[in-house]
């Protein structure tokens, strides 16, 4: 009997997996935490457009040569709380063009 409950178990874990990554890949918010930059509307991701433009302005303040403080106290003062990871993490190139090869971003 237990071989048979185990069993059962592996296949629903299975059959939830299968679910979520068809959810994921059709661009539905299937838990976790959401990207900074983005936001859950009727369970899909949407492109926030005061947070896409703040992204634009860092990346033109690190390429001034600022720094990672100062662009999180910069981004502070317009009312987004925001780390000094979170803004390494979007100023880096190599990570925003892995976000838009993948197509986690809407496309304007």
């Amino acid at each position: 009997m237990s071989a048979v409950a185990q069993f059962e178990r592996e296949k629903i874990g299975e059959r939830t997996r299968d679910v979520k990554r068809q959810r994921l890949a059709e661009g539905y918010f299937v838990g976790g935490a959401v990207k900074w930059g983005l936001t859950v509307v009727d369970g899909k991701f949407v492109a926030d457009v005061k947070k896409t433009a703040l992204i634009a302005q860092m990346k033109a303040w690190r390429s001034q040569g600022k720094s990672l403080r100062d662009i999180v106290a910069r981004v502070v003062e317009r009312g987004e709380p925001i780390s000094v990871d979170t803004v390494r993490t979007l100023t880096n190139d190599v990570a925003t063009a892995e976000m838009h090869r993948r197509g986690r971003r809407k496309k304007s």
